[in-house]
Parts: C-alpha cells; structure tokens; sequence
C-alpha cells in the first residue's frame, strides 16, 4: 500500500462535509445588510433612490478557491491546478484563488466565492473542516477530487461509505461514465484511481462514474437546495491522461453549474493616439530626446511611435512592446468623435491611448516612467482598451477583463503640501465618485441605482460589485505622479450585472426610454467629472468632496467588526478621516481610523485599528 501512505485526504474531508451538510437541516447563517442611511450633516433623502430588485442578479463575486494545503507542495500543486483550471473555465466569468489554512480560518471567503475546489495530500484539521462545512450549509458548491486512504477514513456522506477495491494496484482501474447525468462524449475512461468505492448512498445522490465491470461508485453528486458537492475518488489533476480528465472535469464543473468555454487568449494589438495635432506634435517634441529609433524604452513596455508612413513595417505587438500609431485618421474601434462630444476638461482625458487587446492598461503606464514623466503639462493622457488578458487590481489581484467593460489609466500629478497632495488616499475615493456622478448627473439617470462601496469599489445597490478603482503613486521632483485605473462593466452580462442592463430593468420598472451608454461617453463624462472633483478638492479641501461622496454610499451608521487584538467588537460607520481612510465610532464614543485587515475578499470585514 505504498502508493496510499501519503495522507488522506480530500475524500474523507469531503464525505464528512457533504455528511453533516445534507443529512440534517441547518439554519443558514446570514448577515444583516448594511442599512443605508445618510450620515447626520447630509441632509439626503434615501428614498429618492430607486431600489430595484437585485434577486435575480449573481452576487457571489466569481471567484473559485483552491484548497490544496501548505507550504512548497501546495504551492505547485494550487499552480498546477490554476493552469489546468485555465484552459477550462470560461476566463472572462472566474478567478482562482489559493486558499490555505489561515485564509479559511480567518478571511471571509465564504460569501465571495462561487466553488471551493479541494485537493489535498495533507491532514486537514478540524477547525478547517468546520469553515468548509459551514460554507457548504450556506450555498455553497464544493469540489472534491483524488480521495485518499487512511487507517481512520471513515467518512460518511448521508449514510455512504467509503470502502476499499479488492485491487491488487491502484492503476488497474477504467472509469465508466453515466453519460445521461454528464455533459461529456466518453461513455469510458482509463484513468488511474484511488482503490476505493462509495457504498450506501441514499436518494438524495446520483452516481456519476463507476468501475467498469464492477458498477462500484467511483464519482457521486449530491445537491441540496442551493448547495452542491461532487466527491470524486479519480485524481483529475495528475500530468497523465490529460486529455480524458480534461473532458471529465469540464463535464463535473458543468454539472456544478461552472461554465466552462475553451478559449484562446486573443493576440494583442497595436494601439492609436488620439489627440489634436497641436498636442500630438507637443507630445513627440517632448519625446524626442528620449526616443531611440522612434522607441521609448520603459521598464516594463516600451512604446514604438509610428507615423503613416511607416505604418506599413509596424512590428508584432508583444507584450514589453506596444507599437504606437499617431495618425490620427487611422481606424480602429475607439469613437474619437463621440468622446470628444462629451468630454469638457482643460487637460485630463484630452489625448488618448487606444488598443483593442493589451495585456493591462495599468501595466502600460505604470511600466514606461520616462514616457509618463516627459508627457506635457497641459495634456492629460488617458489609456484605453477593449479587452485586458491581465487586467490588475487591488493589492495585486487578477481583474477580470471582459469585452463591454470600460477599462482605462490615467496619470494625475499632485503637488506635495497640496490639500489632495498631504491626503493622496481621497484619489481612489474622488475616482469612484466621478464614475458615479459622471452617470447619475445625466438627465434621467439620477435613479440609476449605482453606489460606492468604501474604498473603491462600484456596486449595483448593496450586493452586486460591477467596477472598481485601483491607484499607484510614484514621488519624483516635488510632486507625485499616480496612475489612477478603472474597470466598470457597462454592456457585458458576464460576470455579474452590467450598467446597461440596470438602465434596461430601470426603463421596464418605470415605464422610460432611458438610452443605453457607449464606453466612449461615460469615459469621457467619468473623466470630467473627476478633473472637476480634482479641482474642487484642491480649492476647498475635503468637505465639500465628502459631501458629494456620502450622497452616493452604502455605509453610513452601518455596523462593521473591529477587530483589536483578535477580540472583535462592533462598531459604527461615521465617515472618512482626514486622510481617506474609514471613521469608525465604539459604543464608548471613541473614534477610530482603520483599515483591511488584508485579505483579499471583503475589505469591510475584520477591520483593524492603526497603532
């Protein structure tokens, strides 16, 4: 038994879950929804905002959690595991997380993902089995593969057991597919396999796969209201037979309600710079000097200027170099026409960078200083792209980056000892409002039931996030350069809600006409909106911005959990501080300035105080 003497694992972690969840009832555990309520100096009426129904919108954020144990071993296989994953799911609906023991004691994973996958060769604990057992009473969807024996396995799963094969090696084993309750073309599958069985299950699970000859359950499924668990004793995540467990996890992810769409990651593309001629020559002035055969070369992309001229001899697009056309009659998929309608700044947004693939607008101005430092001081330069293959977020999390989003950077200069310059965290805060406003300013859309949720994310209503904002800064001279990002879903059913399809449900509820929004048009009004808030804050410092910020967000006398020395305490929402991050106030009428706690799923939950 040599090649079951590593651990035990994931079967029995599974059986035990999937046991306790669906063999008796549980009371789900959910948590008050913050109230919205405005803050006592704001005199705003909440009821002006129109509530629709978010029912049946997704509001689980679409992420799938891999639970593949600790330390290097882990590592490699949760990386394994990600690019198997990739090639399968849909990559515009999901990201893939690693979640270890830590993040499952002490993060609040559990309502911000959609699927927790487990594979593991480690001794689960269990307070660990405890966190996965709640998650799987409360909704959630679990899959388990590759289970393991141990002398104590003994797991039941609504009256199932798990029973060893009499097999003399685990590798004798064909894998034999009920294909009438799997999406999949195989009737059968050699597929080496753990020599176990599941016997006992009761009318609450189907059998997916069995032992060819033996009809012994190798793969079973259980669903109970909105939870679901496959257990799957057949390792899917081993390098061999690839193309038959490919097929076979594709088919156990769809019934799981997974989608999965084989997709190629498109090529990237060239970009083109919009602008007056005044300002494109101005800029290629400035450029000169730091140009070498028409290249400015950055640290992480560098920029290759193309005339007309030379449009012809344009190089492959790669991804540390971005070939960059300057005719401005070139064609592509921007309307410079319709941005430029709507656009009223004096320097934000008046030239713009358009691609149609790139790997991350963020990347491209974050990466080429010499590029963003030589740009005039009377132009303001924009990114744009239709599709992100690496779209970034905050502290470094993967932005999901589909086609019908608005994803743009921009560069704002600050000046230190100014009011935004001595309180540069209100950037990502005056970022999201000016989305907010630059929507909810329109005629006819004031009701357009789009918010901000501390510190930088766009939600529709309470529940559905559609956007968020993420600022880097760079200090150089007397000022800091920061390079503000944004990703909003405006057209794109996928992942969650998209604006355009709130504006529709608006228009059903109420009877309007209210047109949809072209990317072009609230790019434009998100950046005026945001040179003007930019402007005001400077003149007047944080009041009147906080104002406006207030109007628009979710937390106000909400109640959060401070966590102080690992012995939460609730506390009250009262605001922003003076320097952008979250007041809070205790019972005792002590005011608090706190922060995330640093994980990476809900920033409001475990919030801790600064020392």
């Amino acid at each position: 038994m040599a090649f079951l003497s590593t651990a035990w694992l994931s079967g029995y972690v599974a059986t035990t879950l999937v046991r306790r969840a669906f063999s008796r009832f549980y009371r789900h555990l959910t948590t008050t929804e913050l109230e919205h309520r405005p803050l006592s100096d704001i005199h705003y009426q909440p009821s002006r905002i129109t509530r629709m129904s978010t029912n049946a919108v997704k509001t689980k954020p679409p992420n799938i959690l891999v639970y593949a144990g600790s330390g290097e071993e882990g590592g490699r296989d949760f990386e394994f595991i990600k690019d198997v994953l990739s090639r399968i799911l849909d990559r515009n609906s999901y990201v893939v997380y690693q979640i270890d023991d830590d993040k499952v004691l002490h993060h609040p994973w559990s309502k911000n993902s959609v699927l927790l996958l487990i594979h593991n060769t480690q001794t689960i604990q269990k307070p660990i089995l405890r966190k996965f057992e709640e998650y799987l009473v409360n909704g959630g969807s679990i899959l388990s593969v590759g289970c393991k024996d141990h002398e104590n396995l003994s797991g039941l799963l609504g009256g199932v057991t798990l029973k060893p094969l009499d097999l003399k090696c685990s590798d004798d084993c064909t894998v034999e597919i009920i294909t009438d309750r799997l999406d999949i073309p195989l009737n059968q599958v050699d597929i080496p396999s753990e020599p176990f069985f599941f016997e006992g299950m009761s009318d609450t699970f189907e059998v997916l796969a069995n032992k060819k000859g033996s009809g012994r359950p190798m793969i079973v499924y259980s669903c109970n209201q909105q939870s679901k668990a496959i257990l799957s004793i057949v390792d899917l995540f081993t390098s061999n037979h690839v193309e038959n467990k490919r097929q076979l996890l594709q088919a156990l992810l769809k019934k799981l309600d997974v989608k999965c769409v084989s997709q190629q990651i498109p090529c990237l593309t060239p970009a083109f710079l919009f602008a007056s001629k005044k300002n494109i020559d101005q800029l290629l002035k400035s450029l000169r000097p730091h140009l070498s055969d028409g290249i400015c070369k950055g640290k992480q992309v560098s920029l290759l200027f193309c005339d007309k001229s030379t449009t012809q001899n344009i190089p492959l697009t790669r991804e540390d170099m971005l070939p960059v056309n300057t005719d401005h009659a070139a064609q592509c998929g921007f309307d410079w026409e319709i941005y430029q309608e709507h656009l009223n700044t004096n320097t934000l947004g008046q030239m713009v960078i358009y691609t149609d693939v790139i790997p991350s607008t963020q990347t491209l101005l974050e990466g080429n200083l010499t590029f963003v430092q030589n740009i005039p001081e009377q132009i303001g330069i924009v990114a744009v792209t239709r599709q992100q293959v690496k779209g970034k977020g905050r502290s470094g999390n993967a932005w999901l980056s589909p086609i019908g989003c608005l994803m743009f950077s921009t560069v704002v200069t600050v000046e230190f000892g100014t009011e935004l310059g001595s309180r540069l965290p209100y950037l990502q805060h005056i970022a999201s409002l000016a989305l907010v406003e630059a929507l909810r300013s329109v005629e006819g859309y004031q009701k357009i039931n789009v918010c901000l949720k501390w510190p930088n994310d766009i939600y529709y209503g309470r529940n559905v996030k559609i956007g968020g904002v993420v600022v880097s800064s760079t200090a150089y001279g007397n000022s800091f350069s920061a390079v503000i990002g944004m990703g909003v879903n405006v057209s794109n059913k996928e992942p969650t809600i998209c604006i355009n399809d709130v504006i529709k449900q608006y228009n059903e509820e109420n009877n309007t006409h209210l047109a949809e929004l072209s990317l072009e048009m609230l790019l434009a009004r998100t950046v005026t909106c945001m040179e003007n808030l930019i402007v005001d804050f400077q003149k007047h410092g944080k009041e009147g911005f906080l104002r406006k910020y207030y109007k628009w967000w979710l937390h106000s006398d909400s109640k959060v959990t401070l966590n102080t020395a690992g012995h939460p305490q609730e506390v009250t929402i009262i605001g922003l501080d003076d320097f952008g991050f979250l007041l809070v106030q205790k019972e005792s009428g002590e005011k608090l300035s706190v922060q995330p706690d640093g994980n990476t799923f809900d920033l409001l939950a475990n919030l801790i105080a600064f020392k």
